[in-house]
């Protein structure tokens, strides 16, 4: 392994690193947030599901963004003081999909 790969793989993870707006967060961004160690990391750096509030009458698209702002990750959080990974399989529903389908399960609750 190069020092460069090594070096970036040491790299601590930072909310501060990451773009507030999830459009501007590049595809190189994207990967390393997918490839964060929720068994390394300070989980004071992961947002707490608990503290996520979504607008319901606001446009599923409008509802995805505003939760992708409020966690900036959306491959790692917390739920209390427990670390979740997310993943999502490469042939199984979309993020989009799973996640409307999350919005529709909270509204019937």
């Amino acid at each position: 392994m190069s020092d460069a790969s090594t070096a970036k793989q040491l790299k601590p993870y930072s909310l501060d690193d990451i773009p507030d707006d999830p459009l501007e967060i590049t595809p190189e961004q994207w990967e390393e947030l997918k490839a964060v160690d929720i068994r390394t990391i300070d989980k004071s750096q992961l947002v707490d599901l608990n503290t996520v509030e979504i607008d319901q009458s606001r446009p599923v698209p409008e509802r995805i963004l505003s939760y992708l702002r409020q966690v900036k990750n959306p491959y790692a959080v917390r739920v209390g003081d427990v670390a979740v990974k997310i993943k999502y399989a490469e042939d199984g529903p979309t993020f989009e999909e799973v996640f409307k389908q999350l919005l529709e399960h909270q509204q019937m609750l």
